[in-house]
């Protein structure tokens, strides 16, 4: 493998690399064509020599549209990319037909990424400082607590975020001065998506109006978390809240839900659970991607 320079980037993020490595050797990363997973795809791509790891791309394939071939285009885009510059892809597509809506979507991205990634195996993904945001934002909108504003981390588990603290403005920059090519997904600039309208017109409608408070919303967030009461679950199956006051219930069902890795977890689906603790007779339900059944102060994930 020829040499490849490093830049600014690779440094930043080797270190975060050999620690989620640990002893594993391969890193899959999710690849969608677009800018963000472009860049890291490259800066994985120097690094893996050095560091001594495989890099393979997983794009997923949401199916083919009828009326649109823009998601056959995107597939095609990852192909050729890979391609060019010698990294293995998987494609994953969604048979039969063409899925509707984010949600549908992001369950099936997952459902690929668990199946697809063993546990000996790193998931990267090229989530930025401004996706972090923007997931805030979209559950304190949707009702969520203080837990629900953890979200995503650097690392957890198999899932790998390097570039978590990376600002949207690096990555453009990044991707400029090393004249990568990119997919640009005309859906992005679709306001009817939640996603969307708040990156363009929540966020830059604040800037607008006090130059620097997009940042300042960011790290008031980041201090808010940073004041929460550090509580861990080891992971386990079953949670018992017999003997927890009811004014700690919520929190603590919602930080053992999201440790066994629950999936856009608003307030008002904990509070779902939370009303069936006294029933008499067990409740099933399935709750931010979670089977659980739920009987006299306990919840049980099946």
């Amino acid at each position: 493998m020829a040499k490849r320079i490093w830049r600014n980037l690779e440094h930043q993020l080797a270190p975060r690399v050999r620690e989620a490595l640990g002893a594993k050797s391969r890193i899959w990363l999710g690849f969608s064509g677009g800018g963000d997973s472009v860049l890291l795809a490259d800066v994985l791509n120097r690094l893996q020599g050095p560091l001594r790891f495989e890099l393979e791309l997983l794009h997923v394939h949401h199916g083919s549209e009828v009326k649109s071939s823009l998601r056959d285009q995107m597939a095609e885009f990852a192909v050729r990319w890979s391609e060019r510059h010698k990294l293995p892809i998987r494609v994953v597509r969604h048979e039969p037909g063409a899925l509707q809506g984010e949600l549908a979507c992001r369950e099936f991205r997952w459902k690929v990424f668990r199946e697809g990634v063993s546990s000996d195996e790193i998931l990267a993904l090229a989530h930025h400082a401004q996706d972090l945001l923007e997931t805030r934002l979209l559950r304190l909108w949707r009702g969520t607590g203080a837990q629900g504003l953890q979200s995503m981390s650097i690392l957890r588990g198999r899932v790998f975020r390097p570039m978590l603290d990376i600002g949207k403005r690096q990555i453009q920059r990044e991707l400029h001065q090393r004249q990568l090519e990119f997919f640009q997904d005309p859906e992005n600039e679709n306001l009817a998506m939640d996603r969307n309208w708040i990156r363009h017109v929540l966020l830059k409608s604040l800037d607008q109006r006090r130059p620097g408070s997009v940042h300042a919303l960011a790290r008031s967030l980041d201090l808010i978390l940073r004041e929460l009461p550090a509580q861990k679950f080891e992971p386990s199956r079953a949670l018992d809240l017999s003997n927890t006051p009811p004014a700690r219930k919520s929190a603590v069902l919602s930080l053992w839900m999201q440790g066994l890795g629950a999936r856009n977890l608003s307030q008002s689906r904990v509070e779902e659970v939370l009303k069936c603790l006294h029933s008499e007779r067990p409740v099933h339900r399935t709750v931010a991607g979670l089977q659980i059944v739920i009987n006299a102060q306990q919840v049980r994930l099946l």
